[in-house]
């Protein structure tokens, strides 16, 4: 009995392990986006309007980097200046998209998420999904979760979890190219 003890929490490590890269290994690169609302924060210069789709930000014609993320969620918090690096850096390539699901996560609400911008001053495009019914397609098994997608909606990579300026970065560079093959 005292060795399933001590086994439990590497068994489920193992398993959390192993649901991240079934998740990452189940996006591929024919899977779509699935299309949904978006009622925005903040345009980062991009947005014209205060309501949305993920449809219409494609429609733009660029590479998409959509991260899902929450108010009172740590590690988006501490993603969020990455996020705005590469926003910065690569904005004439790519619409960098932020989509608050905090209410629908437990992990806040929508004025937590308004509060978060604001206090990290990032200014890329941003929002709230006013349901959460999307979600199941998105399989989001995490946050925050990002998803790198081509101008067609096709989901090229994704990413569960904080994600670093480098890690972002090379992923946005590999997206970029892989939008004008």
């Amino acid at each position: 009995m005292a060795t399933i003890k001590h086994r439990t929490p590497l068994l489920l490590a193992i398993f959390i392990v192993s649901l991240t890269l079934i998740s990452s290994c189940a996006t591929s690169e024919s899977m779509k986006g699935e299309n949904f609302s978006i009622h925005v924060y903040q345009s980062g210069g991009v947005l014209t309007e205060s309501e949305t789709t993920l449809q219409a930000v494609l429609d733009i014609g660029k590479p998409v980097v959509l991260n899902f993320w929450a108010g009172d969620c740590p590690p988006c918090r501490a993603e969020m200046p990455a996020l705005e690096t590469s926003w910065q850096q690569y904005g004439d390539r790519i619409v960098m998209l932020g989509v608050d699901i905090g209410p629908y996560m437990g992990l806040g609400t929508f004025e937590s998420g308004q509060r978060l911008l604001d206090q990290t001053g990032v200014t890329y495009p941003a929002g709230n999904a006013p349901d959460a019914s999307f979600i199941p397609d998105y399989n989001l098994v995490g946050l925050p979760m990002t998803f790198f997608m081509l101008p067609d909606g096709t989901i090229y990579e994704s990413w569960t979890g904080g994600i670093s300026s480098g890690q972002l970065n090379e992923r946005v560079i590999k997206l970029s190219s892989a939008s004008t093959d």
